[in-house]
């Protein structure tokens, strides 16, 4: 009896971390599908993974991010708020807020959340993932000249911290 409780143990072990790696994959494909601004099909592969695992807030950034580019505010919005309220330890939950903030017109809210994501970015690499964004903002349409304006401010102060 205490080998078959064992081994059920096993199995379950193994059928979880089996399905950690199948998410994990569905993720990083739905990420790469965001990655190539193909945004509809990324919020199609996002969906399934949001109902297998509501409380991780990276799926949460990535599907703001898709409805902040295509401009669908109320559910950026949305998204970016669970994230926030899910995490606040991640660069990434404090980057969407500040750019849904600063194209929703929330310029000083959309700052604070900038400042805590710079603060958050342990190097430089972090950083061109935050210029490249921009660019990406930019190319949608999006006004963002404060938040470029803002981070060159946070950055030139970054230094003298």
């Amino acid at each position: 009896m205490k080998n078959i409780k064992i081994l059920l143990l096993f199995l379950l072990t193994c059928s979880s971390a089996i399905a950690q790696e199948d998410f994990n994959s569905r993720w990083n494909t739905a990420y790469e599908l965001a990655d190539a601004e193909k945004y509809d099909e990324a919020l199609a592969a996002f969906e399934p993974l949001l109902v297998e695992q509501p409380g991780y807030a990276d799926t949460h950034v990535q599907m703001a991010w898709c409805y902040l580019i295509k401009g669908n505010m109320d559910e950026a919005g949305e998204r970016a708020q669970t994230a926030f309220q899910l995490d606040q330890l991640n660069a990434s939950v404090f980057a969407i807020n500040s750019y849904f903030l600063y194209v929703a017109g929330n310029k000083s809210g959309g700052k604070v959340f900038l400042d805590d994501a710079v603060w958050f970015m342990p190097n430089n690499e972090d950083l061109e993932y935050l210029k490249a964004d921009i660019s990406k903002m930019k190319a949608a349409g999006l006004e963002i000249s404060q938040l470029e304006s803002d981070l060159q401010t946070i950055l030139t102060s970054v230094d003298t911290r």
